[in-house]
This record gives structure tokens, C-alpha cells and sequence, in this order.
């Protein structure tokens, strides 16, 4: 069982990632878009958004 400060830290994790998609998608920026301005490939930026 995970410990509940893990969970918190799953939980901000979601958080965050969740914030960036809402700004992201409200700029009408693409994941692609984000990834190349950002330097970072465009799988991290999907796992980000999506918490892990």
C-alpha cells in the first residue's frame, strides 16, 4: 500500500499536469507545439499532462 504521502504526491502530480493541458489546450497550442518550444520530446509532455 502506498504511503499517504505518495499518494500526495500522485495527486499534485495529476494536478499540475492536468493545469498544463487546461492552459495548453486554452492557448490552442498543441502538444507538439509545447513539446519543441519547451526542448522535451513529446511523450513527456503527454505523460506530464497526464500525471505521471
Amino acid at each position: 500500500m502506498a504511503s499517504a504521502e505518495s499518494q500526495q504526491a500522485q495527486q499534485n502530480w495529476r494536478y499540475c499536469g492536468g493545469q498544463v493541458r487546461l492552459w495548453r489546450e486554452e492557448a490552442g497550442v498543441g502538444r507538439q507545439a509545447l513539446a519543441d518550444e519547451a526542448g522535451y520530446d513529446i511523450e513527456y509532455v503527454k505523460s506530464m499532462e497526464c500525471g505521471r
